[in-house]
């Protein structure tokens, strides 16, 4: 029935999907979808774009859903040293979920509203049923591994995978040497890889349940590069009248990240590292005295101290309330909580920061969800087919944000803001932004073939101008299944479906665009 661009990704598919997180499922297995790997470094967090880029001055991701309650789409803030940032849907296990279903472009706005010219992402999670428990275990082991970075002896200059041993030389035919290279004679390991879950599902008629956990760490094939994450997940549905039925999903996520320098940074693990004797990190405590040949210490890049400490939790219940055959309704509340505790820190005694420093930001952000949606279905002839659909959402986003930089520290040890000879805020937030709309819509269906459907939402937003008002976003598409036709060769070609669809969203603004733009 559907006019506009659905794609679904099948449990079917997901059972051989060798996935680590959910981006790893979504990409390059959906037309029109790209994933973009910001980093190979463990607990990194990639771009996701629906049909490319749409807007050069809002977000471009997609809004995600999961079992039915919106979560925070965006990256979390990125790390200062490292330029990495975590993704809030990879918190979902890969081998929670059930299916994912995508919507393209604007043509189903109707549903979604100002926020959704990205693209939406459902996100459904595996459910109990009737029947004895059944018990799922999985778990995988492997290794980060980096390939061949330049020649084995690293004439032109590309120092990563040997940074001593006889014949090292510069690019002007010098001998090469940095006394803080690892015991192996290389910046590059195997890093180990381990996944485990554990789940079980089952229930009764009038009550399913499906209870998970996991956990994963995964080191990169730079020494100090890893990540550790953990949680579990809860699933209960209970029916007690044949037309009530209530669902809740709760889903808990606690990562602990440590990342090694990397981007576009002076302390970039990459930018110096290839670039041997050219580097930023020449000299030191004395690892180069008595030393003729060129002379780097590149070993200090690993001693910063760039953490990321998350929690993630998402709660919602949905309530589906048939009051008969014909008439529908859907209710739908959530609660989306991340945290961010991110450290970059230099110790006491570092080459570039002598004195130290540390950096530090707190992050929170919540998002409350509330969904409507009902329909009534009816037979206007014996192949005329009518449905009616109406609802509305409320979306409320809470962002709290706090930097304190320290400088100067007293001596060795642990860095800490307490022993910093100065601290100072350079940054804080504390923000609201509500989005709602309403809207409608109405599908005729013609010998359950031809499906014609019009709709249109108003949304407002507490960030619109004092003159923008309300926003109105229309849609219309059809369907037409030519393979339903008795005639259609299903011998050879099974289904064959042509479909149109246009329609009208915007993007929702920055808390303060009203005033800014």
């Amino acid at each position: 029935e559907i006019g506009n661009s659905l794609s679904s990704i099948s449990s079917e598919e997901l059972r051989i999907v060798p996935a680590f997180n959910t981006q790893d499922i979504i990409g390059a297995r959906v037309a029109g979808v790209t994933v973009l790997a910001n980093s190979g470094q463990p607990g990194a967090g990639g771009s996701v774009r629906l049909r490319g880029v749409n807007s050069v001055s809002q977000s471009n991701n997609p809004i995600i859903y999961v079992d039915g309650v919106r979560i925070y789409s965006e990256n979390g803030p990125a790390a200062l040293q490292a330029r990495q940032g975590t993704l809030s849907f990879n918190d979902i296990a890969a081998e929670d979920i059930e299916r994912v279903e995508i919507v393209k472009g604007a043509a189903a706005t109707t549903l979604y509203g100002t926020e959704a010219s990205g693209g939406v992402i459902q996100i459904f999670t595996k459910r109990g049923s009737a029947g004895a428990p059944s018990w799922d275990a999985n778990f995988g082991i492997g290794a980060n591994q980096a390939g061949e970075y330049g020649p084995s002896t690293d004439a032109t200059g590309l120092f990563l995978r040997q940074c001593s041993g006889p014949g090292l030389v510069d690019t002007d035919g010098k001998a090469f040497v940095d006394p803080t290279c690892p015991a192996g004679g290389s910046w590059l390991r195997n890093g180990l890889s381990q996944k485990y879950g554990l789940s079980v599902r089952g229930g009764s008629e009038l009550f399913s349940y499906s209870l998970s956990g996991n956990y994963s760490s995964d080191d990169g094939y730079i020494e100090t590069g890893n990540a550790k994450i953990g949680g579990f997940r809860s699933n209960f549905g209970f029916t007690p009248h044949s037309k009530l039925n209530l669902t809740m999903s709760t889903g808990y996520t606690r990562k602990n990240i440590r990342w090694v320098p990397d981007g576009n940074n002076a302390s970039g693990f990459l930018l110096n590292v290839v670039r041997g004797p050219f580097n930023n990190y020449k000299g030191g405590k004395g690892e180069c005295d008595g030393i003729t040949e060129t002379c780097v210490t590149n070993g200090y890049i690993l001693d910063e101290l760039n953490f990321n400490r998350a929690d993630h939790f998402i709660t919602g219940v949905v309530v589906n309330w048939n009051t008969s055959e014909k008439f529908t309704n859907k209710f739908a509340v959530g609660y989306d909580y991340v945290s961010s505790d991110d450290q970059s820190a230099r110790p006491f005694g570092n080459l570039r920061s002598p004195l130290g420093f540390i950096w530090k930001v707190d992050w929170q952000h919540t998002k409350l969800s509330l969904d409507y949606a009902g329909s009534f279905r009816t037979d206007l002839t014996s192949g005329i087919v009518s449905t009616s659909s109406w609802g509305g959402q409320l979306f409320q986003d809470r962002d709290h944000y706090t930097r304190v930089d320290g400088d100067d520290f007293s001596g060795p040890g642990e860095p800490v803001l307490g022993s910093a000879a100065r601290a100072t805020v350079q940054e804080t937030d504390r923000l609201k932004v509500v989005n709602a709309g309403l809207f409608g819509q109405q599908m005729f269906g013609f010998s359950d073939r031809l499906f014609l459907t019009a709709g249109v939402r108003v949304d407002g937003n507490s960030a619109f101008g004092s003159d923008f008002g309300l926003q109105f976003y229309p849609k219309v598409s059809l369907a037409y299944n030519l393979s339903e036709a008795n005639w259609w060769p299903r011998a050879s070609i099974q289904t064959f479906k042509l479909r149109a669809a246009a329609g009208y969203s915007g993007k929702a603004p920055g808390a303060f665009d009203s005033q800014r733009t």
